[in-house]
């Protein structure tokens, strides 16, 4: 399974045939992957913000239609860069997350 967060560059391998960048379209969980570049062989795109799940990676190339991943899945995930308070009393609790 692939991990990923917003922002990270994602390489699909395959046999695409003669394409540019234009002709190929990546989502992942429905979430646009903008394609930065694509050859025969690959296609890479960098990851938007979707949601915390696991999805194929679905890859739509002009006039040939769409096909998504079998053999491994991508799983966004989140890193929380900080917890608010650190501590407190018993009573009452509330967490703050921020997320990158």
């Amino acid at each position: 399974m692939l991990l990923g967060n917003e922002g990270d560059v994602l390489t699909i391998t395959g046999v695409f045939g003669s394409i540019t960048t234009a002709d190929a379209t990546v989502t992942v969980g429905g979430v646009t992957c903008t394609v930065t570049a694509a050859t025969s062989a690959s296609i890479t795109c960098t990851l938007g913000n979707g949601p915390l799940d696991t999805f194929p990676v679905v890859v739509n190339i002009a006039g040939k239609g769409n096909a998504a991943s079998t053999a491994s899945d991508f799983s966004y995930t989140a890193d929380a860069t900080s917890v608010s308070p650190t501590s407190c009393g018993l009573a009452g609790l509330t967490l703050m997350f921020t997320w990158l």
